[in-house]
């Protein structure tokens, strides 16, 4: 969505650290709720996950990264292999918008699955 229309991108402030092999902890300083929120993230052999609720309401997305699993992303640029580190970045979240088609409806844009619908979880071993 355009400015105009009122809407704009959304700044998060993370600090992510690696916490052991292929897992990360994600301070989120400025979360939706108002109040810093600590969340894991870790790679399970298919894709990153994050015990976030905006990643558990999209689970089954085989595409979805939520801001947690960004961060993520941003930080593996900085980490070296074999030095524990803490590494603070910003994520941007800008509005997604969805065009309606000539009869009113949305467009559903069908993706691939490229995994099983319900991968195992890293928080259940």
């Amino acid at each position: 969505m355009s400015p105009e229309a009122g809407v704009s991108e959304r700044r998060y402030g993370m600090v992510v650290a690696k916490v052991g092999e292929n897992k990360y902890a994600v301070l989120s300083l400025n979360s939706t709720n108002g109040k810093p929120s600590q969340y894991v993230v870790a790679y399970n052999g298919s894709r990153f996950q994050s015990n976030c609720p905006d990643f558990l309401k999209h689970i089954d997305e085989p595409y979805y990264a939520c801001k947690h699993i960004q961060a993520v992303y941003e930080a593996l640029r900085w980490f070296v292999d074999g030095v524990d580190m803490a590494v603070e970045v910003e994520i941007v979240k800008k509005p997604t918008v969805r065009s309606n088609n000539d009869n009113g409806k949305q467009d559903e844009e069908e993706k691939p699955l490229l995994i099983v619908k319900n991968p195992k979880l890293f928080w259940d071993e």
